[in-house]
């Protein structure tokens, strides 16, 4: 049977059997459902936006071929839509899953087609996506047909042939005279200059490590004569980036190298004391000028720095030493400006049961006095009444 589809029909082919699997309870599909299957963002490459008059025109395209029929179900008065695969090849579950994801996202590798076919069919490992695709192959006329690969990929691709035979890739002409040779051919080398012929083998070596051609790391034009040559990978494009700018380091010794890390952590240990100096004066300055009420309010420590304070009701004094605090926040939303309104409580240290339930009180931020304890009462602000 000889089919071929266009772009619009593979689409319209493949969201009708994802449909019928995913979501049989809405299938067969609407013209407005099929639209919004056939334009959705989601497991579909390239996205489309395609509309009713263009869907139209590919359904009755497939249905002269035998892939749509038109359902009229007895309960509705919209017209659906459903394929004709399952009666014209007689496809196993895995197998349209497989073609499935071909139509709706085209060539793809195993682990791809693995990955995004969990909805339709389970793969148990790569093999058996394998399996299915050979059984593709196989089919007279073939439905799956392998692609050869890209420069820099290790997987093979696979595609669909419901639209023809996939063109080949044509490869590089460098990359074909490497298949056809074996391997590419080294440059020429470059005419030797009258002082070349002269110089000792010892002055060689050294005019070659001079220019970096023993040190391991391609030189500009070296590099860019590989780059031409041969397709690479971003990896190793990077890689090679990466070495014509990095300067070599002379070789050191174990004790050179552990007193170079020791002394790259003793310069970041005196950078960390010289800012908190900093930090810990400005802190001073700030308290110092609002006052001695507003330095008594952030409990400044030099050592640990500036403490949270927090202003709340006392809900519970039932413990001992213990008192529950409701600290109430309103801000304004970002977006829609309205007022919001939340609350917290948390426990607070009364080492002299001075609060009681309904005052007003303050408390501070402290080390951790017990499991539910980080804060301690700082002063009460008003009595209940």
């Amino acid at each position: 049977m000889n089919i071929t589809l266009n772009q619009v029909e593979c689409r319209i082919l493949g969201s009708l059997v994802e449909k019928e699997v995913t979501t049989p309870e809405y299938y067969p599909l609407s013209l407005n459902a099929l639209v919004n299957a056939c334009n959705q963002k989601s497991n579909r490459d390239p996205v489309m936006n395609l509309d009713e008059a263009v869907v139209r025109q590919a359904l009755h395209s497939l249905e002269g071929q035998s892939l749509v029929r038109y359902v009229s179900p007895a309960d509705s008065r919209v017209t659906k839509y459903e394929h004709r695969l399952q009666e014209v090849f007689n496809f196993y579950r895995h197998e349209i899953a497989i073609l499935c994801l071909l139509l709706l996202r085209g060539p793809q590798t195993p682990g791809e087609l693995r990955s995004r076919s969990e909805r339709m069919h389970s793969f148990d490992d790569l093999s058996a996506v394998q399996s299915s695709l050979q059984h593709l192959m196989k089919r007279e006329p073939p439905l799956v047909k392998p692609l050869p690969r890209q420069p820099g990929t290790k997987e093979t691709r696979y595609a669909h042939l419901l639209s023809g035979d996939v063109a080949q890739a044509e490869p590089e002409p460098e990359a074909a005279a490497e298949d056809a040779g074996g391997a590419a051919a080294p440059e020429a080398p470059a005419e030797p200059q009258p002082e070349s012929e002269s110089e000792t083998p010892a002055e060689g070596a050294t005019g070659r490590a001079e220019s970096g051609e023993d040190s391991g790391e391609p030189t500009p034009a070296a590099a860019a004569a590989e780059d031409e040559g041969e397709p690479l990978s971003p990896k190793e494009r990077r890689r090679r980036s990466r070495a014509r700018h990095v300067q070599a380091r002379p070789p050191r010794s174990p004790d050179e190298r552990q007193a170079e890390r020791r002394a790259e952590r003793a310069a970041k240990a005196e950078r960390r004391r010289a800012r908190r100096v900093k930090e810990r004066a400005k802190a001073k300055e700030r308290a110092a000028a609002r006052g001695p009420q507003a330095e008594l309010a952030a409990v400044h420590s030099p050592q640990q720095g500036s403490r949270r304070v927090r202003q709340g009701v006392v809900i519970s004094d039932k413990a001992s030493k213990t008192i529950t605090v409701r600290i109430d926040v309103a801000r304004r939303h970002r977006r829609y400006e309205k007022i919001v309104r939340s609350s917290t409580t948390l426990h607070a240290h009364d080492e002299a049961d001075d609060a009681r339930e309904g005052d007003v009180v303050r408390v501070v931020e402290s080390r951790p006095l017990s499991r539910t304890k980080r804060w301690r009462l700082l002063d009460v602000v008003e009595r209940a009444q």
